[in-house]
C-alpha cells in the first residue's frame, strides 16, 4: 500500500467532512512514508487543521531540519503553513515555487489545501485555474 493513497483518501475524508476517517488515513500513511517528506508535511498540515499546533509546528521544524541536509520542496512548507493558517508565509513559499522548478508547481490549482490562498499570478504560472479556462 502506498504512502500517497492514504494521503488521498485523507484528502477526501476531511473533503467530506469525514475529521476522523481523515486522521485515520494520515496515521496510516506515516509508516509508509519511507522518507518522503510530503507525507510528513501533509501530517502536519492535518494536525494543524486538527487543533495540534504543536504537533504541526514539530513536524514543520523536523522538515526544516532535513531542508538543510536535502531538498524539501517550498510548496511542502507552503503545504504546512496552510495548515497553521499563515497566509504570508503560504505566499512566500508559493513564489519560491517559480524559481525553484520544483514539479509540484502545476498541482497548485488542484490542491484543495492551498485553495484559500491561491492568486492569479501563482494560478496563472501554473497552467490557470478552472476558472479562466
Amino acid at each position: 500500500e502506498y504512502a500517497s493513497a492514504w494521503i488521498g483518501k485523507a484528502q477526501t475524508y476531511r473533503a467530506l467532512g469525514q475529521a476522523e476517517a481523515a486522521r485515520a488515513a494520515v496515521r496510516e500513511a506515516g509508516p509508509r512514508a519511507g522518507g518522503r517528506t510530503y507525507v510528513k508535511a501533509y501530517t502536519a498540515y492535518s494536525l494543524a487543521l486538527d487543533g495540534d499546533v504543536a504537533g504541526a509546528r514539530t513536524l514543520l521544524a523536523e522538515l526544516t531540519q532535513t531542508a538543510a541536509a536535502r531538498y524539501v520542496s517550498p510548496f511542502e512548507f507552503a503545504l504546512v503553513a496552510a495548515g497553521l493558517g499563515e497566509a504570508g508565509d503560504v505566499a512566500r513559499y508559493l513564489d519560491a515555487l517559480k524559481a525553484d522548478g520544483s514539479g509540484w508547481d502545476v498541482f497548485l490549482p488542484i490542491e484543495r489545501e492551498l485553495a484559500p490562498y491561491r492568486r492569479p499570478a501563482v494560478t496563472a504560472r501554473a497552467g490557470g485555474s478552472r476558472e479562466s479556462r
